[in-house]
Parts: C-alpha cells; sequence; structure tokens
C-alpha cells in the first residue's frame, strides 16, 4: 500500500470533511489490504487503473468519496493516484 497516507493527507486539508468521515475512509484504506479489487472498476484504457466510490461518505451536498490507484499484480503493490469527493451521478 502505497502514497495512500499522503494522498489521504492531501484529501483532508483541500477538503476538510469531518472526523467520521475520515475515519470510514481510514477503515476502507485498511480494507484494502484484503482485496484491492473489492468493489471497484477497471479502467479500460489503463488496465492497472481502478476507481470507484468510498461507501458510506455521501454528505449532505451530494457528494461522496472516491478513490483511484494502480494494482500492481506482479509487484503486489496497490498505489493511490487520488482521493477526493465528487458530486452524483458518477
Amino acid at each position: 500500500m502505497v502514497r495512500f497516507e499522503e494522498m489521504f493527507d492531501s484529501w483532508v486539508k483541500r477538503d476538510g470533511p469531518d472526523t467520521e468521515t475520515q475515519i470510514k475512509v481510514i477503515e476502507w484504506i485498511g480494507n484494502r489490504r484484503a482485496d484491492p479489487f473489492a468493489g471497484m472498476l477497471r479502467d479500460t484504457n489503463h488496465p492497472n487503473l481502478w476507481f470507484g466510490r468510498i461507501p458510506y461518505t455521501l454528505d449532505g451536498e451530494g457528494t461522496l468519496v472516491t478513490v483511484a490507484y494502480e494494482i500492481l499484480t506482479r509487484t503486489r503493490v496497490v498505489r493511490c493516484m487520488l482521493i477526493g469527493r465528487v458530486g452524483l451521478p458518477i
């Protein structure tokens, strides 16, 4: 798991999410170790790039937290590219 802490810190600094949302994102990141493919979609133009929503992060403004990361199966590296909020629908 590479760059998740760095991307998390950047997202918190940029968007200022509430503590409850931060905890949900931290827990979600921790669960990626077991199965980084779970609940994610693969970018067909970039075969190592995966993206998706982080469950239970929908806020009152209709945005939710999303993440994009690379899964390098040969080296078993999961590298975070971005954590951020997007509006619905995605």
